[in-house]
C-alpha cells in the first residue's frame, strides 16, 4: 500500500514537472512512509525517496519504511544534508 502511494506521488510530481518534494508534516509522513517516529522528514526526487531522521530513529525507520533510503541528520546539518541529496 505504501509503495502504491509513493508511485502515485512520483507520477504526480512528473506530470507537474516537480523535481523534488519535501514533507515535514507528521500526518503526511506517516501516510506516505508508515514511519511512526516523532522526528523525520521525507524527500522525494525523480531518482530517490529519502527518509531523513536523527540517530534515535535510524533502526525504526529502516524497519517501518523499507521503500526509503534512510539518511541520518544532526540538528546542525539538516539543510546541508538536504542540499547534498538534491545535488545528487
Amino acid at each position: 500500500m505504501i509503495k502504491e502511494r509513493i508511485e502515485k506521488l512520483l507520477d504526480a510530481m512528473q506530470k507537474n514537472n516537480t523535481n523534488a518534494l519535501f514533507i515535514n508534516k507528521p500526518e503526511d509522513r506517516y501516510y506516505l512512509s508508515g514511519f511512526s517516529g516523532s522526528s523525520a522528514f521525507l524527500l522525494y526526487t525523480s531518482e530517490n525517496t529519502y527518509l531523513i531522521t536523527d540517530f534515535r530513529y535510524i533502526e525504526q525507520a529502516k524497519d517501518e519504511s523499507p521503500d526509503y533510503q534512510v539518511v541520518r541528520y544532526n540538528r546542525d546539518d539538516l539543510y546541508e544534508i538536504i542540499n547534498d541529496l538534491l545535488a545528487k
